[in-house]
């Protein structure tokens, strides 16, 4: 019964954790001007949705199918490029890509760790395919961050060059 109530607090949390991905991202597509900016952080927060029905699926599984629900492919991260924004978006974006960052940052750390405590072969696979799909979103946000730094710093007279 250990086990059990040990997966289902780490599906508990990994889901909550989901969830506040979900609704910042949602929160942060809501509050630009700019749709195609919008549009990327909608996208964003869907896979979040993605995240959770497959922490659903994973809580009811047998270590088999978890092993199965390991396999699938992660989506191809999707290249964002923002044409000219407004200063305000600017300046949300580079904090919302900060947050964005240090968020999945946290939730591949936390699928990391709850892997090595696995009990299981396909519960440890799956926590680690979790990971991988994280640290892909951290990597996305890092690249684009670096790039409207620099545009930020520009547009405010504090590029470092």
């Amino acid at each position: 019964m250990e086990r059990e109530e040990r997966k289902l607090a780490l599906a508990k949390q990994a889901i909550l954790n989901e969830v506040e991905g979900y609704q910042f991202y949602k929160m942060y597509a809501e509050k630009v001007s700019s749709p195609e900016v919008s549009k990327v952080f909608t996208d964003i927060a869907n896979e979040e949705l993605k995240h959770i029905e497959m922490l659903k699926k994973f809580l009811n599984n047998t270590p088999e199918e978890n092993m199965e629900l390991a396999k699938i492919e992660l989506p191809t991260p999707g290249i964002f490029k923002f044409s000219a924004m407004t200063p305000e978006d600017l300046s949300l974006a580079v904090s919302a890509l900060s947050i964005a960052m240090k968020m999945e940052e946290d939730s591949q750390q936390f699928y990391a760790d709850e892997a090595e405590k696995a009990t299981d072969e396909g519960e440890k696979q799956f926590l680690l395919k979790l990971r991988d799909w994280e640290i892909q979103h951290r990597d996305m946000f890092s690249k684009e961050y670096e790039e409207l730094k620099t545009d930020w710093w520009s547009d405010n007279a504090y590029a470092p060059f």
